[in-house]
């Protein structure tokens, strides 16, 4: 199984869709655990290396380029687990030409780009034999996210202080928290949507001047909750 995170899902698709009609192609930067599973953290763009009129189905990565990304991955403490490319106009499946040029090892993952727009997108490894080319699972990462609850909704969390959701943006993880408790949700929500006095933020930014609920997160942000106070006679 190869895990990425959404963004670094949509940033192969992005370059998928800004190459066509040709072929994009660059490396997958991560980790490998114990039990095999990889988890793409990063994506190094290349330029595709193979002639310019071969390019629409075909990718090449010099050398030299290769030798950028292994010193990336290093510089980042991770490892190029394999390389992406995408197909234009043509299924995400390996070819032929895939296969033969395939190592071992490495994971390649294939974004099908139809009509300039990325649609599906599946990974493969070559057998250690050469003789048969297996289809991975790709897996979109789930984030934790840690939501600091403020003094007056701690009663409603059991008393924690922080609470660790799972949810690729602010607006995931706020609903995750509800779930998770479900006597907050009516301090959070009128109906559907988040009340008024409820600030967010994300590290010391308040999300109205990012992009609201839809802020994606990385993993790596701590999200507060912090309640507007007002009044007067």
């Amino acid at each position: 199984m190869i895990q990425l995170s959404a963004q670094c899902l949509d940033a192969i698709r992005t370059e998928g869709e800004k190459a066509y009609p040709n072929e994009c192609c660059g490396a997958l930067l991560g980790v490998i655990f114990d039990d095999d599973k990889r988890l793409v953290q990063s994506i190094f763009p290349i330029t595709n290396a193979r002639e310019q009129t071969e390019q629409y189905h075909r990718f090449e990565i010099e050398p030299e380029d290769l030798l950028r990304a292994e010193k990336e991955a290093r510089s980042q403490n991770r490892d190029v687990l394999g390389f992406y490319h995408s197909h234009p106009d043509h299924p995400a499946r390996p070819s032929e030409y895939d296969r033969n040029n395939a190592f071992p090892f490495y994971s390649y993952l294939i974004v099908s780009v139809e009509k300039k727009k990325a649609a599906a997108l599946t990974s493969w490894r070559l057998s250690d034999d050469r003789k048969e080319i297996f289809e991975e699972v790709v897996k979109e990462e789930t984030m934790a996210v840690i939501i600091q609850i403020p003094t007056a909704l701690r009663g409603f969390t059991e008393r924690k202080h922080e609470v660790e959701v799972e949810g690729q943006t602010v607006g995931e993880a706020i609903n995750a928290l509800a779930g998770k408790y479900p006597d907050l949700r009516q301090h959070l929500y009128q109906g559907e949507n988040l009340r008024s006095f409820i600030n967010v933020f994300v590290g010391d930014t308040n999300i109205k001047k990012l992009e609201g609920l839809d802020t994606k997160l990385s993993g790596n942000e701590t999200v507060m909750l912090v309640p507007a106070i007002a009044g007067g006679a």
